[in-house]
Formats: C-alpha cells, sequence, structure tokens
C-alpha cells in the first residue's frame, strides 16, 4: 500500500466510526517525490476520550510490537545466546 492509498484508507476508516467520534483534526502532508506521507492530529470519541497521534507512512506501512528484553546476570547461559 502506497502512503496516499494509506492516508485514504484512514479517512474512510474515521467515516466509518461517525457514529462514536464527536469530532477530530488531521493534518497531512504528501511528499510525492519520496512517497511519504505525513499526518498527526487528534480524534475524540463520545465517551470523552481523546486519541492524539502522528506518523509517518512510507510505502508499506509497517508496524511491530516491542517485546521488553529481559536482563540476564553473568554466568547464565540464556545471556550468551542473545
Amino acid at each position: 500500500m502506497n502512503a496516499s492509498t494509506y492516508l485514504a484508507t484512514l479517512d474512510a476508516k474515521i467515516r466509518a466510526l461517525q457514529g462514536i467520534i464527536m469530532g477530530w483534526s488531521i493534518q497531512r502532508e504528501m511528499d510525492a517525490n519520496l512517497g511519504i506521507g505525513f499526518t498527526e492530529g487528534h480524534i475524540a470519541f463520545t465517551d470523552g476520550s481523546r486519541l492524539e497521534f502522528d506518523e509517518q507512512a512510507a510505502g508499506r506501512v509497517p508496524y511491530r510490537l516491542l517485546e521488553p528484553v529481559a536482563e540476564h546476570s553473568a554466568g547464565d547461559p540464556a545471556a550468551e545466546r542473545t
């Protein structure tokens, strides 16, 4: 998915959630030469919560979950495998 398609998909998702969204403000910027889109803003929900975000989208939009790395003591065999 390219950046402009991703930003259009974001708009469609927000419209689909109109029933639980009170309002939103989103600023977008697209660098056509690099194929990178930038977006930032907030979404206010009917329950009073608010989501603030900023994002850079380039080509495929990857997400990854970071897991904390456990600290190992010296001499721990598990520490030597990492």
